[in-house]
This record gives structure tokens, sequence and C-alpha cells, in this order.
């Protein structure tokens, strides 16, 4: 699963002031990424979607250049992030086989959530049901439907936001700097 946002509604206005918007929008971008991985790590704290913690600890942000373009994708490598991230359906009820004598699963063809399976939550299921109906082959997996928490889509609407803020914030100081003839330190010093 990979996002995308990219930013340059400011270069002209910073450019009109002679700012190198190249180096601004660097600047910007990688202080992006680094806002981007920590909103979606609160995110996926907020969902609770947090079993082993691979989810949450698999969030990564780079920064992209496109031509004189900064951007940032945001990317998560697990395995089933796109169910956790678009949801899912177990459309028909289907029977889900024990491996002989692991207390694990066999991945049938219905079964639609692979590598779950040997996630702590599930093997606590299979061990409380086995222990339950101790001759069990199996068990019945009821169609259900997971909606997936978009937090990738939700990191990148905030960062959107988060952009416009720091690319107005970029403006204010080199307009403040060149307005009262300091350098762009000082003038960081009057939006603090």
């Amino acid at each position: 699963m990979s996002l995308s946002y990219s930013f340059s509604d400011y270069a002209k206005k910073l450019k009109d002031l002679g700012e190198n918007v190249p180096k601004v929008f660097k600047q910007v971008a990688g202080r992006g990424a680094v806002h981007a991985e920590k909103t979606a790590v609160e995110l996926t704290d907020y969902e609770k979607l947090v079993d082993t913690g691979a989810y949450k600890r698999n969030w990564n942000a780079e920064v992209i250049k496109d031509g004189e373009d900064y951007g940032i994708t945001l990317q998560n490598n697990m395995e089933y992030a796109s169910w956790l991230e678009d949801g899912y359906d177990i459309i028909k009820a289907h029977f889900v086989p024990f491996e002989a004598g692991s207390g694990t699963t066999k991945a049938g063809k219905h079964w639609q959530t692979k590598g779950m399976e040997g996630t702590p939550k599930t093997k606590a299921f299979i061990a409380s049901f086995r222990a339950r109906y101790p001759n069990a082959k199996g068990f019945l997996a009821k169609p259900r439907r997971f909606n997936g928490r978009k937090i990738g889509r939700r990191t990148l609407v905030d960062l959107e936001g988060w952009a416009l803020i720091e690319l107005q914030y970029e403006f204010d100081v080199a307009m403040t700097a060149k307005k009262y003839n300091i350098s762009k330190k000082e003038a960081r010093k009057y939006y603090k």
C-alpha cells in the first residue's frame, strides 16, 4: 500500500520573495514526512489496531522529488496493511480446518486473511476454541465485514492541511525578513 501527496501552491509566492523554493519545499517535505509517520502511528493507536505492533512499527514516510516539486509517500509494507486500510468481506461461511496437531489453521481457498492466522489474538481464539471443543477439526468462519480504517488516507488529509500551514509559515517568515530587512532566523522569533 502506498499513497502520495504533493504540494506546490506556495511556489510562486515564495519565488516572488526571492526565496530558494526547492530548498524551502525540501525542508517542509522533510518535516512533513516525520509528521506523517507520527500521525499514522497515532491513528493506529487510536483505532486500536495494535496486536503485535508490527503494523504500527511499519509506517514509513519518505520525501520524493518530482522535477522542482517535493512530495511525501506514506507506506506500510505489512502483508495485511491493505486489509486494514480498505477493509475486507468474508462473503460466505466456510470451514477453516486445523493443521494436524499444530493448533493453527490451514489456509483454505476462502481464507481471506492470509498471514493473520499467526497473530496472538487468532492463536488465543484457536486455543480457547480447541479447549472448549477438543475433538473439533476446525471452525466455521461466518460471513462478516471489516470496515477499513483509512489510516493512510486520513494521514494524508491531515498532511495536506499541515503542509499548507507550514508553507504559510515559511512565506510569513520570508515576507517579514524582507519587509524589515532582518534574517530569517530573526523573523522566526516573531512567529513562535
